[in-house]
Order: structure tokens, then C-alpha cells, then sequence
């Protein structure tokens, strides 16, 4: 073969979402078997530029067959993409417009993930911030739906041409998911996921148990962890294993652990009504320590990973 840049292309994209372990292997079976196939094409007397997209075509999206081979999932296939950002547009706008006419009628207004907050008489960094996280935890849940529940959705929409684009299935997506919907549960359903729920007079209400105290302290802080989770995962994806990016998450995972650490202090999580037991309060409290407690045991772990990644690539440079 003269020349094969298509193919080196293609492998150049696959290599940095395989699995390092098995990487160098399943890239010169790959090399090798595309080469032989392309052989056999030009063979037939078909062009060598031809055969190249053709046995290229065949082998599929270079993302998803990483998954194949474990090198992460693919959250939205690439047939679904489009449906993906057109549901995710949609959500955005309907909330944006939803908290627009929640703060001209002077209004707070909840329906199920949908919270249009009233933003009348905030500050204009608060009320950006909370636009911002808002769209954010729009696309973290779209995001999560479509994985759950496997959505497979025809290529176009009622009319109109769909331009399927491949590498915009990213697998590593998954690291994006949590951050995302952790968004909207700390600033916008904080209150309706930690709260007490009673039936009174046929009516169920809700009461929220978070201390305030607990709010204030540690809001902008996870906020802040939690941005820079999506920067990171970000970065992964567009730079790939670099030493740069293993020092991002190095830092990133260093201040998760510093956090959770911080926030295991915290003697009162919740201030639960006075009329329930002390029982229950220690019951909610012990539950939210052993799961802080458990997530200190796992940023570890994910802390020394980051350690030592970053270690052997600053050796390999």
C-alpha cells in the first residue's frame, strides 16, 4: 500500500478511547486487517482511496467501536444525536421562556424537573448563575433519559434532512451525566429531594430538612467542584491523555476529597420539625455521614489514580 492516511487517520481517532491496557494491540490487528481488506479492494480495481472509506465504512464510527473493546459507552449513539440536541434545545427553551413569565408574574412555579424560579430583584451574576446551571441540568437530564431508556429514534424528522455526524457520539460522556443532574439537585430540587413528605387532610406536603446553615456554608463550594468536574471531563474529550489533562483532574479530584472532607465535619446536616423524634434525625444524619464517608473512601482512590497518572505521563514527556 502506497499510501493509507485515511486509515492512520481513523486509528489516530480511535487510539487515545481505548483502553491503554489492550491499546497498542487492538491498533495493529486493526492496521493490519484494514490493510489486507484494502489489498483486496484495489485488488478488484477499486481506487485505493475508495477501498480505504469502504473498509472504513464497514468498521463503523471509530467511538463506538472503542465501547466494543471497553473503552467507555456510548451514551447517544450517533443515529439518535440529532434527536438528542433537538429535545435538549426544546427543554432549554421551554424553561427559559417558563422562568421568564414566572418573574413578570412575580411567581415560583414547580412542576416535577421543570422549576421556573421568580428572579425579580436578584443580582444580575445570581440571576446568570442560575440561567447557567439551569440549562446545564436541562441537558444532564435529556442526557440521562436517552441513556436509561435506550431511545432508538429514526434519522429524520418530519421532512426535514438530518446531516448524521458520527464523532459527535462521544463515550466518555459519562463522566458529564453526573455533574450535570448534581447541578439542578443542589440549586433547583435541593428542597424537594431533602425534605420530609406528609399526608395532611388528603393533601401531601413537603417539608425541607436541609439546615440552612449547611446551604450556606457548602452551596458555592460544590457548585465550584462541580464546574470544574465539567471542565475537566470536557477537556479529557476535546485533548485527550495528555499531561495536561491528567493534571486538571489531578487538581479536580483533590478538591472533591477536600471537600467531602470538610463537609463530613459538619455536625447538622438537617433540621428536621420539632414534633419528630430524635431518633429520625439521627437516622437521616448517620445515613448522609456514611454516604459522605463512602464517597472520602472513593475520591481517594480516584485521587491516587489521578496521582499516578499524571506521574507516568509527566515520565513519559
Amino acid at each position: 500500500m502506497s499510501n493509507l492516511k485515511r486509515i492512520e487517520k481513523y486509528l489516530a481517532k480511535l487510539a487515545p478511547r481505548l483502553p491503554r491496557h489492550k491499546r497498542q494491540n487492538v491498533l495493529e490487528e486493526l492496521r493490519r486487517n484494514l490493510t489486507d481488506y484494502v489489498t483486496e479492494l484495489t485488488a478488484q480495481g477499486i481506487d485505493e482511496e475508495e477501498a480505504q472509506q469502504q473498509a472504513l465504512d464497514e468498521l463503523g464510527d471509530p467511538t463506538a467501536l472503542a465501547a466494543e473493546y471497553g473503552g467507555g459507552r456510548v451514551i447517544i449513539p450517533a443515529t439518535n444525536y440529532h434527536i438528542f440536541k433537538a429535545v435538549v434545545f426544546t427543554l432549554i427553551v421551554v424553561h427559559l421562556i417558563a422562568t421568564i413569565l414566572a418573574t413578570v408574574f412575580a411567581i415560583d412555579v414547580s412542576l416535577v424537573i421543570l422549576r421556573a424560579p421568580n428572579l425579580q430583584n436578584m443580582p444580575v451574576p445570581h440571576v446568570i448563575w442560575i440561567l447557567a446551571t439551569q440549562a446545564l441540568a436541562d441537558i444532564g437530564i435529556v442526557t440521562l433519559f436517552f441513556w436509561w431508556l435506550n431511545i432508538t429514534l429514526p434519522r429524520r424528522l418530519g421532512g426535514r434532512k438530518i446531516r448524521i455526524r458520527m464523532v459527535e457520539a462521544k463515550p466518555h460522556w459519562a463522566g458529564l451525566i453526573g455533574p450535570l443532574v448534581m447541578l439542578g439537585v443542589v440549586n433547583f430540587w435541593r428542597d424537594d429531594v431533602l425534605a420530609l413528605y406528609t399526608l395532611s387532610d388528603g393533601v401531601w406536603e413537603h417539608v425541607p430538612i436541609l439546615n440552612s446553615q449547611f446551604v450556606a456554608y457548602y452551596l458555592w463550594p460544590i457548585n465550584v467542584v462541580l464546574v470544574l468536574s465539567l471542565a475537566v471531563h470536557t477537556f479529557k474529550l476535546l485533548s485527550g491523555p495528555t499531561a495536561t489533562t491528567a493534571g486538571a483532574e489531578f487538581i479536580y479530584r483533590l478538591a472533591t476529597f477536600a471537600l467531602t472532607g470538610a463537609m463530613l465535619s459538619f455536625k447538622q446536616p438537617f433540621v428536621l420539625p420539632t414534633e419528630h423524634s430524635e431518633v429520625l434525625h439521627a437516622l437521616f444524619t448517620g445515613i448522609f455521614q456514611v454516604g459522605l464517608l463512602a464517597a472520602l473512601f472513593a475520591h481517594a482512590f480516584m485521587l491516587y489514580r489521578a496521582g499516578a497518572r499524571l506521574f507516568d505521563r509527566i515520565n513519559k514527556h
